[in-house]
C-alpha cells in the first residue's frame, strides 16, 4: 500500500514554510504561531517515517519520531494548523494528531492489533 502524503501544491496554499530537500521524497513543513512557537514536520516518503518537533524559541519542547507511516495529512483553518498521522508496524498501529495555532494540542495513540 502506498503512503498517503500531502500534495505540495495544496501545501503551498497554507500559511506554512515548505522546505524541499535534496532527496525529493523528503519534505519539511514549518508553522509558526506568531508567539515564538513553531512546529516542524519532516517526512520521508520512501522510508515511511515522520518526525515532529515543537520549538519555543530555540528550545525543543517535544520531539516525536515514527516509522511505518501510512498516512500524513496537513490542513489549516484560519491560523490553526492540523496534522494527522496514521501508522502501522508489525502488530502495532496508531494515530497521532496535533493542532498548532493559539495553543498546542497533541494526541498520540499506539495500539496492539493482535
Amino acid at each position: 500500500m502506498a503512503i498517503q502524503l500531502p500534495d505540495h501544491d495544496a501545501l503551498s496554499l497554507l500559511d506554512v514554510d515548505v522546505i524541499q530537500h535534496d532527496k525529493p521524497w523528503i519534505s519539511t513543513v514549518r508553522h509558526s504561531n506568531g508567539s515564538g512557537s513553531m512546529v516542524q514536520i519532516t517526512w520521508d516518503g520512501v522510508a515511511g517515517s515522520v518526525s515532529i518537533r515543537l520549538l519555543e524559541g530555540e528550545e525543543e519542547i517535544l520531539s516525536v519520531e515514527r516509522e511505518g507511516l501510512d498516512l500524513l495529512s496537513i490542513d489549516q483553518t484560519g491560523s490553526e494548523l492540523y496534522v494527522a498521522c496514521e501508522f502501522g508496524l508489525g502488530e502495532h498501529s496508531g494515530r497521532l494528531s496535533l493542532s498548532h495555532g493559539g495553543c498546542f494540542k497533541f494526541r498520540d495513540t499506539v495500539l496492539q492489533t493482535s
